[in-house]
């Protein structure tokens, strides 16, 4: 238990970016304090941000934006220039939210930028690894799918079991991620 307390939140908080002009934000994030970092991230070369994710906790009402149109507004807010990034908002289907997310960034590129073999993935600290995967698996062995964990400022990293966000957040995602690799099958698997 000890070795899994130690090593787990930085296996699961994954960052292996690869060369890619695509960078896609999770943007159940929008509201943290890592959107800086992927203003950050942008600006290292990339073309285009596609901002993915549904509607806010609560429901997505009439009027009521997305988290992927809060994620392109606070992107917006940080320098970049609105016409580098792309709002893909998901409809709530109750479950498989990254995946689904992860599908819907591959269709759309398929369709509109075929060309494209590579993208990063951003998101918050221990949900990396489950991203990553589940990217991967949507995505296919012929495209190279990198990963980012933003910084997690909720809790204390590096003693994560010391406080109650912390052993939520990181048992949830251990659980995610052992879903995500065994239990969550590509929609090539599944013949959809």
């Amino acid at each position: 238990m000890g070795i899994y307390a130690i090593t787990i939140h930085r296996f699961l908080s994954v960052t292996s970016p690869v060369p890619a002009q695509i960078l896609v934000v999770e943007s159940w994030i929008w509201s943290k304090p890592a959107m800086s970092e992927v203003n950050q991230e942008f600006k290292r070369g990339y073309q285009l941000v596609i901002c993915v994710g549904g509607p806010l906790r609560g429901g997505h009402g009439a009027g009521r934006p997305s988290a992927a149109e809060l994620a392109k507004k606070r992107l917006v807010e940080l320098g970049i220039n609105e016409r580098q990034i792309l709002c893909l908002t998901q409809p709530d289907d109750g479950g498989l939210r990254t995946y689904n997310s992860a599908v819907a960034v591959r269709d759309w590129l398929r369709q509109e930028r075929p060309e494209a073999t590579s993208l990063n993935v951003f998101t918050l600290g221990v949900h990396a690894r489950k991203s990553w995967v589940l990217f991967q698996k949507a995505f296919g062995p012929g495209y190279r799918v990198g990963i980012m964990a933003g910084t997690e400022k909720g809790y204390p990293v590096n003693t994560w079991w010391a406080s109650r966000k912390g052993i939520h957040l990181v048992l949830r995602n251990t659980v995610g991620y052992l879903y995500a690799l065994f239990g969550q099958r590509a929609e090539s698997d599944t013949g959809a």
